[in-house]
């Protein structure tokens, strides 16, 4: 009977502890992504309940303005807030996304078209949210000029605007 080489079973009692530890990290990885995932979607829930009281009690304002409704200047400033508020809610939700699963993730999240639908839909919101853009944009390219884009958000939201005036068109002429 031969001796047991001792040596090659501590080579092999070093790669199954190799194995087991990499087992153990793959476990422990998946598990905190699964933590993550779950907290961003609680920050993402507790910020729409707030979105929503928000909006709840601010809502005259909010269904006048969105009609586009002559609003007097503190009843307007309110309103633009309340649009701000709605456009950084759905913007840092993609942006989330989008740092957590990456781009093609994020571009399948339904914040950013139910958005563009919403401004659709609503033409002060639109006129208003396409003032503040074409302001940020105006002053970010003074403050930053190194920087060509803050963000692709809302050259996104313009995608998904002018798809629906295609879709709008073709519907009439149809």
């Amino acid at each position: 009977m031969k001796k047991p080489n001792w040596k090659s079973i501590a080579e092999l009692i070093g790669i199954l502890s190799i194995v087991a530890s990499l087992i153990f990290l793959n476990l422990q990885m998946r598990q905190s992504e699964k933590i993550a995932m779950a907290e961003l979607f609680s920050a993402n829930t507790s910020a729409q309940i707030d979105l929503q009281a928000l909006l709840s009690q601010y809502s005259d304002v909010w269904i006048r303005g969105k009609s586009d409704e002559p609003l007097s200047p503190a009843v307007a400033a309110i309103f633009e807030n309340l649009i701000r508020v709605v456009n950084d809610y759905a913007f840092f939700s993609f942006a989330s996304f989008q740092q957590m699963f990456g781009d093609r993730v994020a571009s399948e999240d339904v914040n950013m078209p139910d958005f563009a639908v919403f401004l659709y839909e609503n033409p002060g919101a639109l006129r208003v949210w396409e003032e503040r853009e074409e302001r940020l944009i105006k002053y970010r390219s003074i403050l930053n000029p190194h920087i060509e884009d803050f963000s692709h958000w809302r050259e996104a939201i313009q995608g998904y605007l002018n798809k629906l005036d295609q879709l709008q068109s073709a519907t009439k002429t149809q």
